[in-house]
């Protein structure tokens, strides 16, 4: 278990335990382990507490410990303000918490300054906002910019709103501590200005990216190298830039190995430079090295996760690389929580969280997880295997890709006329891809919604090549017929959207157009169920290894298999399909419902169980009318298969028009209304 204390003042004797528990099996012959170590953090200002703090690992059934010890957290925690320096006697093994409360206004940068007084330890300095500071929780970490017995680290924060910001600072020394051992933190306001680090490490044959932390940057900087007498190198625009940072990607090609100085130069040509902040070195280009971790030992049907880092060993920036997972047992992967589990390999770009995104520089690495469920039995070994895409300049044979992705309820039409504009995105090679995969990764890590996942990537292409990339929403939405509203309504709606994938489909309304019935749901693979929506847009769902039906990220939809086929449950009502996919019933929680009569497959009557209904008939495969129980109609007319009027009950009517052809080919070009 977990035990957290929060007091200004800790006292006393006693025991503060979360030890784990002893192995339960007495009578077996052989050793079985006990259970791991809890957690206890205890925050506090000051402490004379003299008794005992311990999460031991338990003792197995023979009485011995074997359980992974927990973890005991000590931090001490205290108010600091802007411009007040604080004095501590440190302690070992301590984490030494403050906590700044900034009232708001105008946006601030301040620096938090650690200046260390021990010979001995690693010290950090970490930064957070909202809550407490902690290796795993740090949105900053604190930069060293002296070494030795009076080490400095030096921090930016952005005080953009008002709000608590806590900062934590530890020393890891199992050594006991030294009279005059401790720290000074102070917190100070700054406007133009760069933290004067060492910047790191590039070979001569290639690029490298790296940042270099500061404030009061701004559009138009400029980095220049120059040699230790001030001679100038070259120079390199800046290519992102945040309230305590500026990144860039530096050209070292043909330089001659040397210490640099780094000058940061503003617009206005003030400047702040960096003495002997960068080494030029002929050491050989990028390399990449991955490797994993993951559990020694697991049990079927549980979660696991295995870790996959890429780290660039070289000396040269590395493009971020195209990762092949896949497994010999075909168990279940995802890349994230709000992903679906899937069978079968997964591809990934291993993109980082900072810029530069799509590049690994010299000795960074990016490191994430693939979470997976394992099915196999007893003494069952499951071998993953991780490699690179690494065919540069090979031809990707893009109709047998067309053909494997053709996605389920899509004709064929509207899936040539998405699949022509993907193509001009993505080119042709494995390369260009590649490029393109890269480029729309860094979009969404700009935009807080970084992933690796290639599928969603891909996804993102294809929602563009549709038209599809904004809100799920109908560009058209007219109501031609309206019933009871005791829920479920009775009404007939109809649905118009300029996405690509629903234009180019010809349904019972003529192209590009649906009604509020017109849900169908595919099974795809053995594994993967696609509900198309009014609109054509659709929900997924994914068969999980225990075989319960889960809905993919933001829906919150049971779906369920039947006798009948499949119920699908929303909170206030239930849709029911039968075998085929065909919506057969809407059922409301009060128990009414709507029942869906077809003839062969064809839609032809909705009943409310008050008796009420719409009757639909046909000329052809399209609408003619809609007819509800009291002899009210709606009429519909068509050109070249194109809906272009409709005659409501009133027998005022409605006039659509199309584009012709071109890339807006069976969009709304004008609509009419009476």
């Amino acid at each position: 278990g977990s035990v957290l204390i929060r007091t200004r003042h800790l006292a006393g004797s006693g025991l503060i335990q979360a030890n784990g528990a002893r192995s339960r099996c007495s009578g077996c012959s052989t050793a079985l382990g006990g259970g791991g170590g809890g957690r206890i953090a205890i925050l506090h200002v000051d402490h004379a507490f003299a008794g005992t703090v311990e999460a031991l690992g338990g003792v197995n059934n023979f009485g011995t410990p074997s359980g992974k010890n927990g973890t005991v957290f000590w931090a001490r925690e205290q108010a600091i303000t802007v411009g007040t320096p604080i004095q501590i006697e440190a302690q070992p093994l301590v984490h030494y918490g403050f906590r700044l409360d900034w009232p708001g206004g105008d946006p601030e940068v301040v620096r938090v300054r650690l200046v260390v007084q021990s010979a001995t330890g690693d010290w950090t300095l970490r930064g957070a906002q909202g809550e407490p500071a902690s290796q795993q929780n740090a949105n900053w970490t604190g930069i060293p910019v002296a070494t030795g017995a009076d080490a400095v680290f030096e921090m930016l924060l952005p005080l953009d709103h008002a709000g608590a910001w806590y900062l934590d600072v530890f020393n890891a020394s199992f050594d006991p501590p030294s009279a005059g051992d401790g720290f000074t933190l102070e917190v100070e306001p700054v406007e133009r200005y760069v933290v004067p680090a060492f910047l790191g490490r590039g070979g001569n044959q290639g690029s490298t990216s790296f940042a270099i932390a500061g404030a009061g940057f701004e559009p138009g900087m400029q980095v220049a190298f120059r040699t230790a007498v001030g001679q100038p190198l070259r120079s390199f625009p800046v290519s992102e830039i945040d309230p305590v940072s500026l990144s860039l990607t530096a050209d070292l090609r043909n330089l001659a190995p040397e210490l640099v100085d780094v000058a940061i130069i503003w617009p206005d040509q003030e400047e702040f430079v960096l003495s002997a902040a960068f080494e030029i070195t002929g050491n050989p280009p990028g390399k990449l090295r991955i490797t994993t971790e993951l559990p020694s030992s697991v049990r079927a049907l549980r979660q696991y996760t295995l870790w996959v880092t890429c780290a660039n060993i070289g000396a040269s920036d590395l493009p971020a690389p195209l990762l092949r997972i896949a497994n010999d047992d075909n168990i279940a992967m995802r890349m994230s929580t709000a992903d679906p589990f899937v069978r079968g390999e997964m591809y990934a770009v291993a993109i980082r969280e900072i810029p530069p995104y799509d590049v690994i520089p010299p000795g960074t690495s990016v490191r994430f997880r693939v979470q997976f469920i394992p099915e196999g039995g007893s003494h069952h070994e499951t071998v993953f295997r991780v490699e690179t895409l690494t065919a540069e300049g090979r031809e990707i044979d893009w109709e047998q890709t067309k053909l494997a992705s053709h996605p389920a309820g899509l004709s064929d039409p509207a899936w040539d006329a998405i699949w022509a504009n993907s193509r001009e995105r993505m080119w042709n090679s494995t390369e260009d891809f590649a490029t393109r995969m890269r480029e729309d990764a860094v979009y969404l890590a700009q935009r807080q919604n970084g992933t690796p996942l290639l599928a969603r990537l891909l996804g993102l292409e294809l929602a563009a090549a549709a038209d599809a990339t904004g809100a799920i929403a109908p560009r058209c939405a007219r109501v031609d017929l309206t019933g009871t509203t005791d829920a479920p309504e009775l009404a007939f709606v109809r649905y118009a959207t300029d996405a690509l994938f629903s234009r180019y489909e010809s349904g019972t309304l003529g192209f590009g157009w649906t009604h509020s019935y017109d849900y169908r749901l595919y099974r795809v693979g053995t594994d993967r169920i696609r509900l198309s929506l009014p609109g054509r847009f659709a929900r997924r769902f994914y068969l999980s290894p225990l075989g319960t039906w889960q809905p993919f990220r933001g829906d919150h939809g049971r779906l369920e298999e039947t006798a009948e086929g499949y119920a699908l449950h929303d909170g206030r009502q239930t849709m029911r399909f039968d075998a085929d996919g065909n919506l057969t019933a809407i059922e409301s929680l009060n128990g009414r419902q709507l029942t869906l009569l077809r003839d062969a497959g064809r839609l032809t009557q909705v009943v409310h169980s008050n008796g009420e209904t719409l009757t639909l008939h046909y000329d052809g495969d399209l609408l003619e009318s809609v007819e509800d129980s009291t002899g009210r109609l709606t009429r519909y007319a068509y050109t070249a298969g194109h809906l272009t009027t409709v005659t409501l009950p009133d027998d005022t009517t409605e006039h659509y028009e199309y584009q012709p052809d071109g890339t807006a080919e069976h969009a709304l070009a004008a609509v009419t209304f009476p």
